[in-house]
């Protein structure tokens, strides 16, 4: 039996911090504040912010292989994922800048913040095995998903005096003393600064040849490969098609929960804030237990045993 590595080396807390930083802005832009701000404050119609998320996940689709190529063959993981972090809150962090009424830059500008946010979640997952190796990065996989919840609680915890009260008493251009857009520069900053630990203690394992590299055209070209290569080992293509459908699914609740407690069940943000929290710690227990138990069991029983839950539960929403 593989001895579970000790999760409190350095390494493996500053990697799992970082899951603790992307969380918040997943929680706090993605589900809870920028599509009610949206529908709710400006009067839109949630299609905007629909176009705009299905337009970042455009761009993930069509650079991230690419890219995630280029990452391995220069070995710089955590540059990019540097580079990718910095740029996405800078992103969310403008929009209460710009002058009230530019809606469209505003969508746009969130685009980019979330495909800087989703991009750089490919050279995070790598990096998993710069900290652990083997089953034992099923269990520091687990205790990373584990962190990243309780980021989201405190994430939440920590941006809503801004929205109940305003923005430390600035005057920007959406709003004059509080609202869902308050939520968005407390976040950007606290995703740059727990996601610094990982720059500063994670060394990025080196696993190839010094001076292996690969241009950008070159990089599709090996992606390409890749997928062709799918038929040699039977089930890849499958799996990969299976996946798309549950990670889409997976995205539409966590897309749409602030904006269905709020309008359907008729929560106010300081509701909201007590519901998600309560989830989100039954989530951190189940990580750690998933990590833990994904040791000793098959992956695909597993995961199996997860997506039937997840079809359970939200069949009981429709009834609650």
């Amino acid at each position: 039996m593989n001895k579970s590595p000790s999760i409190f080396r350095k390494d493996i807390i500053g990697w799992s911090l970082y899951d603790f930083a992307n969380t918040i802005y997943s929680m706090n832009i993605l589900s809870l504040y920028f599509k009610r701000w949206v529908v709710e404050d400006l009067g839109r119609d949630g299609l905007y912010y629909d176009l705009a998320y299905a337009g970042s996940m455009l761009l993930v689709a069509l650079l991230m292989p690419a890219l995630g190529a280029l990452s391995d063959h220069s070995q710089k993981k955590k540059l990019f994922l540097f580079l990718f972090t910095i740029t996405c809150c800078l992103g969310i962090g403008l929009i209460p800048l710009i002058p009230a009424g530019l809606v469209v830059a505003a969508m746009m500008l969130f685009a980019f913040a979330t495909f800087c946010y989703e991009g750089g979640m490919v050279f995070y997952n790598a990096l998993l095995y710069s900290v652990s190796s083997g089953n034992e990065a099923r269990y520091v996989s687990g205790f990373g998903v584990a962190v990243g919840y309780a980021g989201s609680i405190i994430g939440m915890i920590l941006v809503l005096p801004a929205v109940t009260g305003g923005l430390f008493g600035l005057d920007l251009p959406w709003f004059d003393a509080g609202g869902k857009i308050a939520a968005f520069i407390p976040s950007g900053i606290l995703f740059f600064l727990f996601a610094l630990p990982l720059f500063i203690w994670v060394r990025e394992r080196k696993e190839l040849s010094k001076g292996d590299k690969i241009n950008f055209r070159r990089s599709y070209t090996e992606v390409w490969e890749g997928i062709k290569d799918t038929r040699k080992y039977p089930g890849v293509l499958r799996f990969l098609i299976a996946d798309y459908f549950f990670e889409d699914a997976v995205a539409t609740v966590i897309l749409n929960i602030g904006i269905f407690s709020s309008l359907v069940i008729g929560f106010s943000d300081s509701d909201m804030t007590i519901f998600l929290i309560i989830s989100t710690i039954s989530a951190m227990i189940g990580s750690m237990i998933i990590g833990k138990v994904s040791r000793k069991i098959r992956l695909k029983k597993a995961m199996a045993a997860i997506i039937v839950g997840w079809l359970v539960v939200l069949l009981l929403f429709i009834f609650t």
